[in-house]
Parts: C-alpha cells; sequence; structure tokens
C-alpha cells in the first residue's frame, strides 16, 4: 500500500482496506489515496469539498470555477422556432438546422441567467460567424438593451454590477444552416485558454441532482419472517441501499432474501461484505435482475448490507 501502482481494467471493482490482526494494538493515522500514475507528485492531497459542502460554503462564480465550471452560460434545452430547430445537447452544444421554409427570421432565447460583477469570455466557439448563422449576442434584460455579440471572435467585457442576461442565437429568413454546430461560452477571463469548455452544471444543480427522490422504508417480506429495508433513488441514478435480514440463516449457504424494484437494481453485479452489527460474517451478491442473494457465514440473525451504486435507467 506504499506507493503501489497498479493498472485496473475499464469494468474494474477495487476496495481500500485496512487490516489489523487480531490482538493487534496501534495508534496510526492514515492517509489512503487512488490517483493516476501519470500524477507523479508524491505528496498526500486531502479530498476536495464535494458539490454540496462547495454550495454551503458559497455559491459564486468561483467556487464554481474551482469545481471546472469554466462554462457559466446556461442553457435551456432545444427549441424549433419558425421552422429552425436549434437542438441543444447535455454538455451545452448547438446543433442548428434549417426544417421548414420560414419568411421569419429564427431566434433561440435560453432564458434569463444571472452574472455576478467580473470580467469574462463570450464566445461561440469559432472566430468569424459560422455559415448559416446570422448572429450569437447577449441580451441584457437588466438594462432591457441589446448587450454584446462574439460573430467575429471571443469577446472580453466586464460588468460592475450583476446583470441578468440571455444568450440569443439568429437565423435569417433566407439563411438554411445544416446540422451547423454553435459551441456558446461565458467564462472568468482569467482562464485564458482559448479552447472552448464544455458546459459544467453549477454546485446548485448537481446539488439538487444528487437530492433523495424517492425512499421506501421498513417493508415486511413474510417469507423471511422479517426483513427491513430501505433505498434510496437520487435524480442521477445513485441508490443508497440498506437491507438487514432478522431471520438466522443458514451459514455457508446462498440464500436469496429479496429482489429489488425495477430502477434500482444495478448496472452490473455487485458483491459486497454481508455484516452483523457491522462486524463482516460473509458475503452478498446483487444480480444485474435486482436478486439479492446473501452468504453469511455463520447461522445468525440480522445480516445486512449497506452500500451506495448506481442503477441501471
Amino acid at each position: 500500500g506504499d506507493g503501489v501502482t497498479f493498472t485496473a481494467d475499464a469494468d474494474a471493482t477495487v476496495y481500500c482496506q485496512i487490516r489489523y490482526a487480531s490482538g493487534a494494538s496501534a495508534d496510526e493515522t492514515f492517509y489512503p489515496m487512488i490517483r493516476l500514475a501519470s500524477i507523479e507528485d508524491d505528496t498526500y492531497e486531502p479530498y476536495a469539498k464535494t458539490n454540496q459542502q462547495l454550495t454551503k460554503d458559497s455559491v459564486d462564480w468561483e467556487s464554481n470555477s474551482a469545481l471546472g465550471a469554466k462554462n457559466f452560460l446556461h442553457t435551456n434545452g432545444s427549441q424549433t422556432t419558425r421552422g429552425v430547430l436549434f437542438e441543444c445537447d447535455e454538455n451545452g452544444v448547438f446543433t442548428v438546422t434549417r426544417q421548414t421554409a420560414d419568411s421569419n427570421h429564427a431566434y433561440y432565447n435560453n432564458g434569463r441567467f444571472t452574472l455576478k460583477p467580473g470580467t469574462y469570455i463570450f464566445s461561440n466557439g469559432y472566430n468569424s460567424i459560422p455559415s448559416g448563422i446570422q448572429a450569437t449576442y447577449l441580451y441584457n434584460y437588466t438594462d432591457s438593451a441589446y448587450f454584446t455579440n462574439c460573430n467575429n471572435g471571443p469577446k472580453t467585457f466586464t460588468i460592475t454590477e450583476e446583470k441578468e442576461l440571455a444568450f440569443n442565437i439568429e437565423v435569417q429568413s433566407s439563411q438554411s444552416p445544416n446540422d451547423v454546430k454553435i459551441y456558446p461560452m461565458i467564462r472568468l477571463a482569467s482562464d485564458n485558454d482559448a479552447t472552448y469548455q464544455p458546459y459544467a452544471k453549477t454546485n446548485l444543480e448537481l446539488t439538487e441532482e444528487s437530492q433523495i427522490t424517492d425512499i421506501t422504508s421498513s417493508v415486511t417480506d413474510s417469507s423471511l419472517s422479517y426483513t427491513s429495508y430501505t433505498y434510496c433513488l437520487s435524480k442521477n441514478g445513485i441508490v443508497e441501499l440498506n437491507y438487514v435480514v432478522s431471520t438466522a440463516l443458514t451459514a455457508d449457504t446462498n440464500t436469496v432474501v429479496g429482489t429489488l424494484p425495477s430502477g434500482y437494481i444495478p448496472y452490473k453485479k455487485i458483491y459486497t461484505s454481508l455484516r452483523i452489527n457491522g462486524i463482516p460474517s460473509g458475503y452478498a451478491m446483487i444480480e444485474t435482475d435486482g436478486t439479492i442473494t446473501f452468504h453469511p457465514d455463520n447461522a445468525n440473525q440480522y445480516n445486512g448490507i449497506h452500500l451506495t451504486f448506481i442503477a441501471y435507467q
């Protein structure tokens, strides 16, 4: 465990364990860490704060930047306007295609978002406007006025007070873009890398996605006398599972103790430690069809598991 280098397969599952021999006594501090071997600095780096902690500490743009959220321009999904499809993917990249003719200009408006005081770079991913697109610009709702465009390359601008803006794409009636890509971005001017950075969700959005949206608890299963379980499902498919069987099970034997409902099953088979009052007492398996199997070392009551995994959606 001291500087060991290993190569893991794409689907490998690894565990970090700290083991003491029976009867051993020690007062030690451990600093467990797994990182890419390409990082050659051998100093220990403490864990980064979670999104939720960062949100509680501060919700300003600098905190978002610390998470790698270089793109502050929020998108509002795909729209079809005046015969033009403005299709936005999860990274905030637009594909613009005319589907039908129309005598009016087509506009995409992403809805209002707020920028705090600071100096920013606004760009569409090009040094000139792509063919088939009339304009890519910002509108200032705070002052009810046109703000700035980036038709001829990235634009740097400074605001001294909080502003409510909107990002717009304009296509004239005479233009017929076909799968034209737009890479809109607003970021701090201190991020001077000129390349496009995909849209990254804010701390608040990430925290909201991790909130529990469905809880089922304390369910009795008559076939096993009593089984208590809870599952917590977040919007991004992360399941926290607690599952305890009060019935004494046969030692060294696989026993199916239940099945997870649809939406809560893991995307691949899971092996995990079976425990009694926190002490390892065998192992458990969760199949990709949701079947939960316990294999206890001893014929004791209250075998249970507690784990977090990604659900198959």
